[in-house]
This record gives structure tokens, sequence and C-alpha cells, in this order.
């Protein structure tokens, strides 16, 4: 159980190596550390990218997904899954998103 919420179902994995487009796809940004050990998403920048994108009224349902993508990165990086650091998270989430609508 996480967070008291009841998981049942097939595990979810898969290849942790992403090229790195996957950013540039999903996200419409280049976010990977390319300081970082491996694949990593700084969620400073991750955050500073949720903050400058602004919805309303005229948004595009693309601009939507793309927020909605960036806020459950930051929930899965900060809260769910955190790294040892704290300051990054793996790509390897990302493309869990991809069929976000």
């Amino acid at each position: 159980m996480l967070l008291g919420l009841h998981i049942e179902g097939k595990t979810v994995n898969g290849k942790t190596n992403y090229a790195n487009s996957i950013c540039m796809d999903l996200l419409e940004t280049d976010l990977l550390d390319d300081n970082a050990r491996g694949q990593g998403i700084l969620l400073s920048r991750l955050k500073s990218y949720y903050n400058s994108l602004y919805l309303d009224e005229h948004s595009t349902e693309d601009a939507r997904i793309i927020k909605t993508r960036c806020y459950i990165m930051l929930l899965i990086g900060s809260f769910l899954f955190p790294e040892g650091s704290g300051s990054s998270m793996h790509i390897m989430y990302l493309p869990l998103l991809r069929h976000v609508h």
C-alpha cells in the first residue's frame, strides 16, 4: 500500500535507459541534468518549467497535458519516489505519462 491507496494488478516495469529526446517529445523542453551520473531531471528545473506554464481558457489541450505531466513528475520525484539527494529524479517515469489525456 502506498499513501493508503490499494494497489492491484501488474507491476509497471521496463527499460530505464531513454534517449534524451523523450523530454522534448513529452514536455517540449530539455530538462535533463548534464552533470548527473544517470539520466536525471533536476527537480528545480522541472518546478521552474511547471511554474512558467501559464494556462487559461484559451490554452491548448497540448499545453494542459504538458502541465499535467510536469505536475505528476513533480509528485513522483518529490513525494512518491524521491531519490537520495532529493534534487533530481530519473527520467524513467516520464514515458509512463505518454498517454495522459
